[in-house]
């Protein structure tokens, strides 16, 4: 499946609020739900403008002196774009640890960039587009260059009700729901988004 980006508009390319998940005690069991592990992170804002790569926490603050390797793992990146993601380390089993992330230092080896959404492509500000549109072009355009520690965060193709047993079952924090139709909006928890 292809996705037309030509006619869409030229985007600023500065910091924009993350879209934020809304609270909920049960998942959609809708089709036009994407469902994604919580990943116990930091959520953070992937910017390539001129050639500068920066990553941003989601209140803004720049992290690239806190993450260097990951700052630099997206060179291959192009220009002009902005990937939306979470910051996470991974413990000896291989979960997210919120906890070795906080205590991130020279010894902690495994923090990864787990990408998840794709704001703007190559200037052109994809915000309005599905979700499952920006998914598309983040996996087959966006990314196709990444190694490690960049990763993308996947799509599970299985009911709700299976995903939360094996979330609970692993250990993980919880899983988020998104609609697939939903465009992006910035700094809102408008219920598009699940936690």
């Amino acid at each position: 499946m292809s996705v037309d980006l030509r006619h869409l508009p030229q985007a600023q390319l500065d910091f924009i609020k993350p879209m934020l998940a809304k609270l909920t005690d049960s998942l959609p069991t809708q089709r036009n739900w994407l469902y994604e592990l919580k990943l116990d992170g930091y959520r953070a804002l992937v910017i390539k403008k001129r050639g500068t790569i920066t990553l941003f926490s989601r209140r803004g603050n720049e992290l690239n002196q806190r993450f260097p390797a990951l700052a630099d793992a997206f060179d291959f990146l192009s220009d002009n774009t902005i990937v939306d993601g979470e910051v996470v380390a991974l413990d000896d089993q291989g979960r997210p640890s919120f906890s070795t992330l906080q205590n991130y230092g020279p010894r902690v080896k495994s923090v990864y960039f787990y990408a998840f959404d794709l704001l703007v492509y190559e200037g052109k500000d994809l915000r309005k587009l599905p979700l499952s549109d920006r998914r598309i072009v983040l996996e087959k355009h966006a990314l196709p260059g990444m190694r490690d520690p960049v990763r993308v965060s996947s799509i599970f193709n299985v009911s709700a009700k299976q995903l939360v047993a094996a979330a609970k079952k692993s250990g993980l924090e919880g899983i988020i729901a998104k609609r697939a139709v939903s465009s992006y909006e910035s700094g809102e928890r408008s219920g598009a988004w699940l936690k």
